[in-house]
């Protein structure tokens, strides 16, 4: 009886039932319209997820498929999770001749994928564990776009980059959400700028402290020579922002991009405005 008890016990303060599994997450990516070919949604993994306590989860790198088979099984649907919250389904098509099959996968996609992202926007999995986020992702209004873009000015030219193209900065995949439950609202994303001779691309997170200035993480900067396309450009984009461990202060999920490549990583806070990579992997290179 004791010890039926203390068994309970344990369960109960660590949250580490039994039938808790490691678990497949994948990306979720909706390519554009084009007049000669409409709209596909793929699927890739991007790690495996296992809950070690109530407040700890592992990520580890998805095995390689076996000979003959893949990770899907035609007709499997997965649920779709943004920010913490529901966003349809996607249901697994069966194989083509795709090159990058058995790891990444068409899919019918239920929802509607979020609108000017570039790549995967989303995440997926056959049974999703992630907490309720309280706090919606969202598009920066005008006013804090303004401000964001002043912070990040200052970042650029602290890289050196000429003060003359500073006025042309492109943002990809800019979110604002609270990330780590202060009520105060943070903002993720990618800045692009051009000058002469380089691409200079930003991936930062920038976030409110008690004062109400903002503070940021320049979580990485990229510089490559200009070429025909962005293709050969290394940079990182936001997929997506959840809270897996349940702590009330999210991960943060990007792609990292490069040439013919394509990843994974897994951002968590050490401490305020100090974040740090602890999972880099998934992915398909196509």
């Amino acid at each position: 009886m004791r010890a039926t008890l203390v068994a309970a016990v344990f369960l109960l303060l660590t949250g580490a039932a039994s039938d808790d599994q490691p678990w497949m997450l994948c990306s979720v990516r909706t390519t554009s319209a084009h007049p000669n070919s409409p709209a596909r949604t793929y699927v890739e993994p991007i790690a495996i997820v296992l809950r070690r306590s109530r407040n700890a989860v592992e990520f580890t790198k998805p095995p390689s498929p076996s000979p003959g088979k893949d990770y899907y099984r035609t007709g499997e649907k997965f649920s779709v999770m943004r920010g913490g919250l529901s966003s349809g389904t996607v249901t697994i098509l069966p194989a083509d001749n795709n090159t990058c099959q058995p790891i990444e996968r068409l899919a019918q996609r239920s929802g509607k994928p979020t609108p000017r992202w570039r790549s995967a926007d989303a995440v997926a999995g056959t049974s999703v564990d992630v907490r309720r986020r309280v706090s919606p992702l969202r598009a920066p209004s005008a006013g804090e776009n303004r401000e964001l873009l002043a912070v990040v000015r200052q970042l650029f030219a602290i890289k050196a980059v000429p003060a003359a193209v500073l006025d042309q900065i492109k943002s990809e995949n800019v979110a604002a959400t609270d990330l780590d439950g202060d009520a105060r609202i943070d903002f993720i994303g990618t800045f692009v700028v051009r000058d002469s001779r380089n691409t200079h691309t930003l991936f930062v997170v920038v976030m409110r402290d008690r004062s109400g200035a903002l503070r940021a993480d320049v979580i990485r900067y990229d510089r490559s020579l200009n070429t025909r396309d962005d293709s050969g450009a290394k940079n990182w984009t936001l997929v997506d922002v959840e809270d897996f461990d349940g702590d009330g202060i999210d991960e943060i999920i990007v792609e990292n991009h490069g040439w013919e490549w394509g990843s994974y990583d897994i951002l968590r806070m050490k401490r305020e405005t100090d974040w740090e990579v602890v999972y880099s992997g998934g992915g398909s290179g196509c």
